[in-house]
């Protein structure tokens, strides 16, 4: 817990005094001089720091106290000279008692005093314990233990109102920071410098009252006008504040006295989702219109299809001319005497229909509603994918648009960032339910034969018919309905939602509804704390990755 006690000169100078005076002594004060000697060697590195100052505060009294009794009644005062041999260990152990209390309860509280400075628990405690001390001295009409008290209690005093002029605000930490722009719900890495004013070491610990922000050392040893770097992982919101700040709180070396402040630690400069992903499609435009973007063909002719086989597997079919010998189906084509290939398509012969909800819950899901929109089709218009829109909301269906080329698609999911709004979405308690897994569930329990499982079996399947009933009602299968009349199919849906129960009605209205000729894709995951990264070129490095430091070369307006 703490640093190992070293044997030096200064730590046994006080116990060889008390060693040397015992064949002096007599018998009330030789037992007096063997106690503190026992509690002397009972200080190893395995007694907690304050342990070792209690002995050797008991040691610095116990000492001008047994020589006093040596010499004669007018020398006797000069016994409290004795004290000197050991106030280099008090100073020791103070800074050892510092440094234990630091670690071991760093938001411990303090006496208030003038100038945003405060007395530590330890400094409270040990002059309370001395000055007890001296009275009771007093009392037992002791006047060395008196005196040789006072002199400890002016020592430490002396110490702290040196450290409370020392650790003025003004003077003893200051802060030198970066601005750092990123992206909203992104991560970035930020460094400040803390420079120390301070004659002395201090002990530093620095407390964040943002919650997305996080240290990487929030307790330190600040060298005596050194500096320090401090990095700072950053996760802001939507809406985070201009300046991180932090308290620090700094402790003087003897841990006597400690001086809290507010420090900045970084300039934030915060970029909606929303707002980065509009510039990368308006950029995107702007090159396409330029020429500096091949525009992809959307259909290609039947021999071309042939030609290049894609990766995607979609079934089985009779050969054609032009299938490879790999792609034979080798069990189908023995079984039916016919030769049977493995069915591969280019994906981006396939249009895809986003799946989206104009609805967000608050301002924060707004952003990554528009963020996960806008990224998604254009990930989807630099692949050359064909794109169609089906938004919807809780009133119905809003915009259902046929298959269209990457600018148009684009620009349709830019005129839908102005139909999304917000309003509170119903506290849900149950996770939304699994067709698939109700209709395995009631298909076991029927085996059972037994009352209890067909009781069990009918409410499930009541919940799967409300599920179905409800999956009709729902505008998400509306809109797919009325995309299904304008996709040609095959063609794959990519849900673009912040509701998980809208996952859940989409993947029964594709399970249940096989005539439709569409299948599910994963839901575009920018809705989630992950990232969403976009293929890239020479030409236009568009990329949703931001964690701008002051270095990159186009930055999206703020």
């Amino acid at each position: 817990m703490n640093a190992p006690r070293s044997s030096g000169l200064f730590r046994w100078l006080p116990a060889a005094a008390l060693v040397a005076l015992v064949p002096l002594l007599g018998y009330p004060y030789l037992l007096l001089v063997l106690l503190v000697l026992g509690l002397n060697l009972t200080v190893t590195a395995a007694r907690p720091a304050p342990y070792e100052l209690f002995v050797t505060v008991v040691t610095l009294i116990a000492l001008p106290y047994a020589g006093g009794a040596v010499l004669p009644g007018p020398a006797r005062p000069l016994a409290l000279l004795l004290i000197l041999l050991g106030l280099p260990w008090l100073d020791g152990a103070l800074r050892r008692c510092a440094g234990w209390a630091v670690r071991s309860s760093p938001g411990a509280a303090v006496v208030p005093l003038p100038g945003r400075r405060g007395m530590t628990p330890l400094l409270a405690a040990l002059g309370t314990g001395l000055t007890l001390a001296a009275g009771a001295g007093l009392t037992a009409r002791q006047p060395l233990m008196a005196a040789a008290t006072a002199i400890l209690l002016g020592a430490v005093t002396a110490r702290a109102l040196v450290s409370y002029v020392r650790l003025a605000p003004h003077r003893s930490l200051s802060s030198r920071v970066w601005t750092v722009r990123v992206l909203a719900g992104h991560p970035a890495t930020a460094t400040a410098t803390l420079t120390s004013g301070a004659p002395w070491p201090l002990r530093v610990a620095l407390r964040l009252s943002e919650p997305w922000a996080v240290l990487d050392t929030p307790d330190f040893l600040l060298p005596a006008r050194g500096e320090r770097a401090v990095a700072l992982h950053l996760r802001p919101p939507l809406a985070g504040p201009d300046r991180v700040t932090a308290t620090a709180t700094a402790w003087d070396p003897w841990g006597l006295i400690v001086q809290r402040q507010r420090v900045v630690l970084a300039e934030v400069r915060v970029i909606p989702r929303a707002a980065y992903a509009a510039w990368l499609a308006q950029r995107y435009l702007e090159q396409a219109q330029d020429g500096a973007l091949p525009a992809p063909a959307i259909t290609e002719p039947k021999q071309a299809q042939a030609a290049r086989r894609g990766l995607d597997y979609y079934g089985a079919r009779l050969y054609e001319p032009g299938d490879a010998l790999r792609d034979v189906f080798w069990k189908p084509t023995i079984k039916l005497g016919q030769i049977v290939v493995k069915d591969r398509r280019q994906g981006r012969g396939e249009p895809v229909v986003a799946s989206v909800n104009l609805l967000a819950a608050d301002a924060e899901e707004k952003d990554r509603l528009a963020h996960a929109l806008l990224t998604s089709v254009l990930t989807l218009a630099r692949e050359g994918v064909p794109v169609a829109l089906a938004a919807y909301a809780p009133e119905g269906v809003v915009e259902v648009t046929p298959p269209l080329a990457p600018q148009p698609a684009l620009r349709a999911a830019l005129s839908l960032l102005d139909r999304i709004r917000t309003a509170p979405r119903p506290l849900r308690v149950l996770a939304p339910p699994q067709s698939t897994r109700l209709r395995r569930t009631v298909a076991r329990l029927l085996t059972a034969r037994s009352d209890a499982a067909l009781r069990t079996a009918r409410l499930l399947a009541l919940e799967h018919e409300a599920l179905l009933r409800r999956m009709d009602a729902h505008p998400a299968t509306e809109a797919l309905r009325k995309a299904r009349l304008r996709v040609p199919t095959p063609a794959a849906v990519l849900p673009v939602t912040p509701d998980p129960d809208d996952l859940a009605v989409l993947e029964v209205a594709l399970r249940h509804a096989p005539g439709l000729g569409f299948r599910m894709l994963p839901p575009a995951h920018t809705l989630l704390p992950a990232r969403m990264s976009l293929p890239t070129d020479s030409r236009t490095r568009a990329h949703p990755r931001v964690c701008l430091a002051g270095r990159t070369r186009a930055a999206p307006p703020a």
